[in-house]
């Protein structure tokens, strides 16, 4: 769901040059619904994801416009139904078209951690960093996903090693690379470059008070990054439509959520540190111990950082690795390395091996399979049930984020059903679809898994329509909007659906107006 909101964007910088707003003539929506759109007939929220210009400012473009890139390229074009795929070999080539630029940077991943840890700590340092990062679940999981996640991993790695480079050797070059590093990671991932910014604040303030003559490359270094950032910022309506984004501070619960991720993970953090303070300190020449210091400050602080500054909707633990961990493997190999030495009684790769055999399990396995649940088979079979066009005015919705990867693959105009208004729906005089999956109860280790996510705690999540529902409403009052009170309850809640044979969707029509008091038109007054 989330590759398929990446690759809608990338077709519309296809259609339009820029992420904008819209696809196949039905608005965008994408995330949780905070912003009324008033004197709209159909919609009763616009997308926060998207700027008052009509522009996409949730996420980053540089990933993006690679997507768009690799599509051109690859010959996927945007349109409808005339550009609708109907086998297996056509939906491949749209899923490893927008899934190729990730793939690639994670690639190109593995000889930037080794050229880093190499300059840091050494060629132990730098193998074990390469077996870290070609093993790594987290990080294979990232590279195969037409997401922002690789980029932001390699965008981090190149920023921390560029600002150890600075302090190290403080030549033109290293800030060069310092600022390109922060420059490309703001073009990528906001939180992430936020975490840099702070890690690289005070680097910058000690250099420019202790070291006159680095005064003027020190400005220069943040004047090169406010020139690559601030335009965008203001040219695009980030900073209007910034601040009606709910942040994650206003639902999460502390101290417990900071306990939470650090406990479950609690055996193999207190391991490395350990092994740094007894094994590996005594070895670590002065660049290692800088570069374990900057590391362990950019995993602490990216740590802090998603707590407390990651949007509400976005608080999804995979999310809170993402800027971190390229630099934890980069810490990680240091001590490794250094450990290993310190023992003598084994290598670097046999420890790196072991560290991974510990943490991966199978995990390894299931990071590199190349499609989701479900996979193409659902879709081929939700492509044949649509062969035929609908009717004409019909409106085709799904429920949200499940309508994007209908879009993308069918090439026909599917919405999401959160944002329309109830009597829209009751009153339109076409044909409504709304393809869904049927409201039946979740096994309970899934219903706690989806309420982990803090914004979803203290609402009953017993289906996936109720996880929906009260993700897309948490901030307007989902009482008033789910369950019987939801907008397609008077025009769709008698129909049991078709089962499109093969997947777990349904297919609810209604072909007439709901008996809805708002559809009766007012008497003509004499």
């Amino acid at each position: 769901m989330d590759e398929a909101e990446s690759a809608v964007n990338a077709l519309t910088i296809l259609q339009h040059g820029l992420p904008v707003d819209s696809y196949l003539g039905l608005p965008l929506y994408e995330n949780t619904l905070v912003k009324p759109w008033p004197g709209n007939p159909e919609y009763e929220f616009r997308d926060i994801s998207y700027s008052d210009r009509g522009l996409a400012v949730y996420h980053q473009w540089l990933p993006l416009y690679a997507i768009a890139a690799s599509f051109r390229l690859s010959g996927v074009e945007p349109g409808r139904a005339a550009h609708a795929v109907r086998d297996t070999n056509a939906l491949r080539k749209r899923t490893l078209a927008a899934r190729l630029p990730a793939a690639l940077v994670s690639v190109l991943l593995l000889p930037l951690l080794y050229i880093a840890a190499r300059a840091m700590a050494g060629p132990a340092a730098a193998w074990a960093a390469l077996i870290v990062g070609a093993a790594t679940p987290s990080l294979i999981w990232y590279g195969r996903q037409a997401r922002y996640y690789s980029f932001t991993v390699f965008a981090s790695v190149l920023c921390v090693y560029g600002l150890w480079r600075v302090w190290r050797f403080r030549g033109g070059r290293d800030f060069i690379l310092a600022g390109f590093g922060l420059a490309l990671l703001f073009h990528t991932h906001l939180l992430t470059f936020f975490t840099a910014a702070l890690a690289a604040l005070p680097l910058s303030i000690l250099l420019f008070l202790k070291h006159p003559a680095l005064r003027t490359r020190v400005l220069a270094l943040w004047g090169a990054v406010a020139a690559a950032s601030v335009p965008w910022a203001v040219l695009s309506g980030f900073l209007a439509t910034s601040f009606l984004v709910p942040s994650g501070w206003r639902v999460i619960d502390l101290p417990g959520d900071l306990w939470e991720p650090l406990r479950v993970r609690l055996p193999y953090v207190l391991g490395l540190a350990a092994a740094y303070l007894f094994l590996a300190r005594r070895t670590l020449s002065p660049p290692a111990r800088t570069a374990a210091g900057l590391l362990a400050a950019w995993v602490a602080l990216s740590f802090l950082g998603f707590h407390l500054l990651m949007p509400a909707a976005s608080q999804f633990q995979q999310r809170m690795t993402v800027g971190l961990v390229g630099p934890a493997a980069l810490l990680t190999a240091i001590v490794l390395a250094h450990s290993a030495r310190t023992l003598r009684g084994g290598t670097v790769a046999s420890a790196c091996v072991a560290v991974i055999l510990m943490l991966a399990g199978d995990r390894v396995e299931a990071a590199m399979r190349l499609t989701a649940g479900g996979g193409f088979p659902a879709i081929e079979a939700l492509v044949r049930h649509f062969e035929a066009e609908p009717p004409s005015g019909a409106r085709l919705y799904a429920a949200p984020n499940e309508h994007l990867v209908m879009t993308f693959y069918t090439g026909r105009p599917f919405q999401s059903i959160a944002p329309v208004r109830r009597e829209f729906l009751d009153c339109h005089p076409g044909p409504v679809f709304f393809v869904s999956m049927p409201p039946v109860p979740v096994p309970r280790r899934e219903q706690a898994r989806r309420t982990a996510l803090p914004m979803l705690r203290g609402y009953p999540i017993e289906t996936w329509r109720d996880w929906w529902q009260i993700f897309c409403y948490r901030f307007v009052g989902p009482e008033a909007r789910t369950g019987a009170r939801s907008n397609f309850q008077n025009r769709l809640g008698a129909s049991e659906g078709t089962p499109i044979d093969g997947t777990g969707w349904r297919v609810y029509r209604s072909d007439q107006p709901a008996a809805s008091p708002s559809c009766i038109p007012a008497p003509k007054s004499s």
